[in-house]
């Protein structure tokens, strides 16, 4: 029984023969009711913002076997279901039932419930064994730092620093494998102990220069500062402004590694040391000892608990993360038959969960990159050794690149649905079969009103409801118009004085003759049957691939289970009444990897030479019969949705060969490491405490995220700068001729050096260490700020500076809400142990066992900034320690106990990194606008030279190995992640000029993550072409030809230069690319032409079905399309650096229209 207003005729039951044009029609007509209703409701929609409108019908279609695809575009839904393949042909219209169902009532308790629940969800999530394990041993480290001092006698050879200990197990606990704690403790040990000799040194020399030696003077005396000279005060002073300015410099050039709590405490040391030095009228060397001794206590206790307590190698921790990668990896294959399945213009179509798991994959590869920096340091007993992971980790770095193609290719149907549900109509121009755009995404498919460069200027009230509810925008004219409006329409009665310099003010359009010529492209790139053709070979595409992503997903599972099991089979072994049933032999094992490796072969073969062929149905009629008039139109179907599919295809294809060749290397691994065995580190010793810049990171509390703008870490630099070809040369000098001339240019480097970011950071810090320090040397107040303690705010108003003003502005109010809060819960502690007592030792041992697990794990896991809970954590930490220590190894300078430390502690950290966030709008000054602009005009000069790299690989298959451009492109995206992560502080930095462009920042940095992208999947296709396929590549890419490859290294070197500079580009430049890009595709689904020689490429010259189903042909057609991705990116990167920088050298009268030659 039919409901109302469906109508379901059977076609096999009543045998009715159905004209399929006749059906496409009929479809074609609805689409066009729906585009014209759409077109009026948006009119409408603008003149009554308020009032709502009924949306008007979708039509669905179901190609084939269930498939269903909507051409039309709004929220509910009226279906019409067409089915080709024998099956039924069902239509009914209906309105969508969420816009009727009655709201649902909400409890008070439900809405906190639902309102909490996500806030807390970081605590559910690390719920469990693995992620107790780093905190119980963090919180054993703590608490056996608490008994050393709460012992009576440990406490007196711990000194009157022990507090310090508590402190340093938040600021650097054992949380971390044991290999990497040992190599940061024996850091720490090495720097302390050099700013300790530093101390020294200036105690040594400050005596020297002392007039009075009083050897018997009282401590009362001594911290009355009744003994301070000018003279030693300014040798301490000197010393502590070189030193200090020295570590911060380190901590800046270093960025996060083992060195970040190395240089805080080395600056730690010198501060005590050279602030209190003064005040004695002799050599008090015991100063920075008193430092130094519980320094190395806590290294002691945290070396011991990493290798006693729960301890963990570095190759647990790196076969651990590949569960971050497989994971998301996994989610993401599971979710793409759904969306292959949902046609691409459909209201329910959204990749962006896929997305965000292909990107969780991609950033899992970081944290993997940094274990794999001390996999060959460390000492494990295992089955697999460090260099038995070399390729499982390249395998993986490929996977994510796999599946970031496949997820590119539902980005691109993304910008087909934004496209069509906000264009009321389409250009009419028609496309022949054998011609243009042999890309992915269509010249209106360009941009997106999220990923390109908007403007900042005012946009009227309709416009953004449209662009609103489209979340699109047409990239070249939605810049004039945005540009177009004038600030006095949202600016009620602007005072006279300021308007001429408010208009003169106001950003001239840019992209003028760029927008033009791609709106002279627009029409020769339309299809007008483009929806319903992408519909059905979208359905084709997802049809023939869904057993192929079922296999594979459960081939990562697979996969994901084996890196889980043979981390942990090593302690069954030895303990296996812990372990219900029986493990699994290695010989298991291996029959597992070897079913799970012929099933997966099995079903790609199925897929590589039957069912990928399925997406050539609707060409068939074409080739084999040169059918002009099958469709009403008389219209060939478009090949770019062939060239989309054969993206899709490709990327799933040898995602599956990257999953074999995985499974292979695990079969070998398991045949050849079947017994555990104890290995050894693999660098040579000399090279254990060996760190560089150019490492790849794992950024902690300390990083404070000072990584510099010209660096990209990770980055093999000899592939980044090249080691033959061109070279830059010295402007200023010739090359030198003599040993003199060579040690000239080496002293020059290094005193131009001082010149540099963190150079001159460490100046400022050294001179606001003085600023700070200064009434500890003058007699008037050296007393008054020892006993209360400025030393506390010199330390934070260190390490609040930053290099960039947003930085030190978080900092500021992180650190004081930071100490504020710990304070209370540092009071709030000591109160529950003692009650209103001077300190029991038993009661402090019992609250501190109950509350380090918890602060423990808020400290590595609360979702915030983790400098701000890490300040937290001290500051609880110095409230007891500091209390029990003045109460139970009194000195003269007694802080107090409790509430009287944790007030103390919370001014003297305000005063500090007040003047630290005052001083830091001092000249130098560089701001994290700066820092964004300078990154992306680095990473952009990577891509030109990785660009270059692949090229040079397609074309003679030398140079740069593959892996080692992957590896490099990996780090450029790392990078441009890490400016993400920075840019949540911009906020911060006050600015008087004007609101930050977010939106065009944001924009480069998304098209340069793009790029980043098609290039590994680039050399990927350079790396499976054939020769001739190759040079056909080539030729019609128009890649060896010096005058379009001059032009595009052009537009990078401009781009790269005017980011850097903050330089205007000019306003006519090479872009747009396309132009010249597409005179070789007129071709179509041809890879040759008329006047090609064919003895050149060996190739057929006609068009056929079996070329068609050609693999190589495949990996032609995605290198075709991902160069046009790349031309277009490069365009879209152009138009987004002028929307930032602007544009010079204009030239009136000069024509905007490019003539055809």
């Amino acid at each position: 029984m039919s409901l109302p207003g469906e109508q379901i005729i059977e076609e096999k039951d009543r045998g009715v023969s159905i004209d399929r044009n006749e059906i496409l029609d009929e479809a074609r007509s609805h689409h066009e009711l729906a585009e014209k209703q759409t077109h009026f409701d948006m009119h409408h929609h603008d003149s009554d913002e308020e009032t709502r409108r009924e949306s008007p019908p979708r039509l669905r279609i179901q190609l084939p076997e269930g498939k269903e695809v909507s051409p039309t575009h709004s929220e509910a839904a009226s279906v019409e279901t067409f089915h080709f393949k024998e099956s039924t042909i069902k239509v009914h219209h209906s309105n969508d039932p969420k816009d009727t169902q009655p709201a649902r009532t909400e409890s008070f308790i439900s809405f906190i419930k639902r309102k909490l629940s996500p806030r807390f969800a970081w605590i559910k999530n690390n719920w469990d064994w693995p992620h107790f394990v780093p905190v119980i041993r963090g919180a054993v480290a703590a608490w056996l730092s608490l008994l050393l001092i709460v012992i009576q006698g440990a406490e007196n050879i711990v000194g009157q620093a022990s507090f310090l200990m508590l402190m340093v197990a938040f600021l650097a606990p054992p949380i971390e494998p044991t290999i990497g704690v040992i190599e940061r403790e024996l850091a720490i040990l090495l720097t302390a102990s050099a700013s300790l000799t530093w101390a020294v040194i200036a105690n040594r020399l400050a005596n020297l220069a002392r007039k009075n030696f009083v050897p018997d003077a009282t401590i009362h005396d001594i911290f009355a500062a009744k003994y301070i000279e000018a003279g030693p005060s300014v040798i301490f002073a000197v010393f502590l402004l070189t030193g200090a300015g020295f570590f911060l410099y380190l901590r800046g050039r270093l960025g996060a590694g083992p060195f970040a709590v190395a240089t805080v405490l080395a600056c730690i040391l010198l501060d005590v040391s050279c602030t209190v030095g003064p005040m004695y009228p002799y050599v008090n060397y015991k100063l920075g000892e008193s430092v130094m001794i519980p320094i190395a206590f806590h290294s002691a206790v945290s070396m011991l608990v990493a290798i006693f307590v729960l301890p963990e190698t570095i190759n647990s921790q790196y076969r651990k993360r590949f569960h971050g990668v497989f994971a998301p990896l996994s989610k993401a294959l599971k979710s793409q038959h759904s969306l292959l399945t949902t046609a691409p213009v459909a209201g329910s179509y959204d990749s962006t969960a896929l997305k965000g798991q292909v990107t969780a994959a991609e950033k899992a590869l970081a944290a993997l990159a940094a274990s794999g920096r001390l996999l060959k340091k460390d000492i494990s007993y295992g089955r697999l050794g460090a260099g038995d992971f070399k390729q499982l980790h390249a395998i993986t770095r490929r996977l994510t690149v796999r599946a970031h193609g496949m997820a590119f290719y539902f980005r691109i149907m993304d910008t087909v649905k934004d496209f069509t549900s906000t264009t009321p109509a389409r250009s009419t121009a028609s496309t022949p079969f054998m011609t243009p755009s042999p890309s992915v995404p269509s010249l209106r498919d360009l941009a997106t009103n999220n990923s390109n460069a908007p403007s900042n200027a005012s946009i009227s009230s309709t416009n953004r409801r449209r662009r609103k509810k489209g979340n699109r925008s047409d990239l070249f004219l939605g810049v004039h118009l945005r540009n177009a409006q004038t600030f006095f329409s949202h600016v009620q009665n602007p005072s006279l004085i300021f308007q001429d310099a408010v208009e003169r003010a106001q950003e001239n359009m840019v992209g003028v003759f760029e927008s033009q010529r791609y709106l002279n492209l627009e029409t020769k790139l339309t299809h007008r049957d483009a929806d319903v053709f992408m519909a059905r070979i979208t359905a084709l595409l997802g049809e023939s691939a869904a057993d192929l992503l079922v296999c594979c997903a459960d081939t990562v599972d697979h996969i994901d289970g084996w890196f889980s099991r043979i981390n942990s089979d090593k302690f069954w072994k030895i303990f296996r009444f812990w372990k219900k049933g029986k493990p699994i032999s290695w010989e298991e094992s291996i029959r597992d990897h070897v079913d799970a490796r012929a099933r997966l072969r099995r079903v790609l073969e199925e897929y590589r030479t039957v069912k990928r062929h399925a997406v050539l149905d609707p060409y068939r009629p074409f080739l084999e019969h040169g059918l002009k008039d099958h469709l009403p139109s008389g219209e060939a179907p478009p090949h770019r949705d062939l060239f989309r599919c054969f993206v899709y295809q490709y990327h799933l294809i040898y995602l599956s060969e990257d999953l074999i060749l995985m499974l292979d290397e695990m079969i070998r691994l398991e045949t050849k490491r079947k017994n555990n065995r104890l290995w050894l580190p693999i660098l040579p010793w000399h090279k254990m405490l060996s760190w560089s810049r150019w490492d790849a990171q794992e950024h902690d509390s300390m990083s404070n995220q000072d990584e510099d703008p010209d660096i990209i870490p990770g980055l093999d630099r000899e592939t980044a700068f090249g080691t033959t070809g061109p070279k830059g040369r010295n402007p200023d000098a010739l090359p030198p001729r003599n040993a003199l001339e060579v040690f000239g240019g080496f002293l020059f480097r290094q005193l131009s050096a001082l010149s540099h970011g963190n150079a001159v950071f460490g100046v400022k810090a050294g001179i606001l260490t003085i600023i700070l320090s200064l009434p500890n040397f003058l007699p008037s107040s050296s007393s008054f700020a020892y006993h209360n303690r400025s030393v506390w705010g010199i330390v934070l108003g260190q390490i609040t500076l930053g290099r960039f003003r947003g930085d030190t502005a978080f900092g500021w109010t992180a650190r004081i809400v930071a100490t504020f809060s710990g304070g209370l819960v540092g009071i709030t502690m000591w109160y529950t142990s003692t009650g209103l007592g001077t300190g029991n030792a038993y009661g402090l041992a019992a609250v501190n066992a109950v509350c380090l697990p918890i602060l423990m794990f808020i400290r590595q896991y609360f979702p915030g900034p983790p400098m701000t809970v890490t300040i937290a954590c001290l500051t609880t930490q110095l409230v007891i320690g500091y209390s029990w220590q003045d109460t139970h190894l009194p000195s003269q300078s007694n802080a107090g106990y409790g509430l009287e430390v944790a007030y103390k502690r919370f001014i003297s950290v305000s005063i500090g990194v007040t003047i630290a966030y005052i001083f830091s709008f001092f000249p130098p000054t560089t701001t994290i606008r700066k820092y964004l602009r300078v990154s992306y005009a680095t990473t952009a000069g990577s891509i030109g030279k990785l660009y270059c790299d692949i090229v040079s690989y397609a074309t003679v298959r030398k140079g740069p190995m593959a892996e080692e451009i992957v590896k490099d492109l990996v780090a450029v995206r790392m990078k441009l992640n890490r400016t993400e992560e920075i840019k949540g502080n911009v906020h911060y930095e006050i600015s008087i000029r004007g609101k930050w462009p977010k939106e065009r920042y944001q924009a480069i940095h998304d098209i340069q993550m793009e790029l980043a992208y098609l290039l590994s999947h680039l050399r990927s296709v350079a790396e499976h072409l054939e020769t001739s396929w190759a040079r056909a590549f080539l030729r019609r890419t128009r890649f060896l030809e010096p005058e379009f490859q001059g032009d595009v290294l052009a537009v990078i070197s401009m781009i790269s230069t005017a980011l850097r500079s903050g330089t205007p580009l000019p306003q006519v430049t090479p872009c747009p690319l396309l132009d010249r890009f597409v005179i070789n595709q007129h071709r179509g689904l041809n890879f040759t032409m008329e006047g090609d020689d064919e003895s050149d490429f060996g190739l057929p010259k006609t068009l056929s079905l079996e070329t068609l189903e050609n693999e190589q042909y495949l990996y032609f057609s995605v290198g075709v399309a991902t160069a046009f991705g790349i031309v277009t990116r490069l365009d879209r990167l152009m138009l987004a650096a002028k929307e930032l920088v602007g544009e010079q050298y204009h030239i009136q009268g000069m024509e905007i229209h490019r003539r055809d030659s």
